[in-house]
């Protein structure tokens, strides 16, 4: 690896594209770490609209479990499709 290269890095849900400003002659904390690396814009943007249909997703979908009355309720209503 050398400086300038671009490194793709998948997280979970999350894709960085990083490019590698510097290395280092030694493992080193986090901090130093950040310093040696700077993220694209095109995944900055990327990541911010991913989060952002994520967050819509979420608020969409129900808050909590249906209690007994409410699965009784599911239950009843999809045996009537049968």
């Amino acid at each position: 690896m050398e400086c300038g290269d671009e490194l793709t890095i998948l997280r979970e849900h999350e894709t960085f594209i990083v490019t590698v400003t510097g290395l280092a002659e030694k493992r080193g904390s986090a901090a130093v770490a950040q310093t040696l690396y700077e993220e694209t814009e095109e995944s900055l943007k990327a990541r911010e609209a991913e989060k952002a249909r994520r967050s819509l997703d979420a608020d969409r979908a129900p808050k909590k479990r249906p209690d007994k009355k409410a699965r009784r309720q599911i239950i009843r209503f999809v045996s009537k499709g049968d």
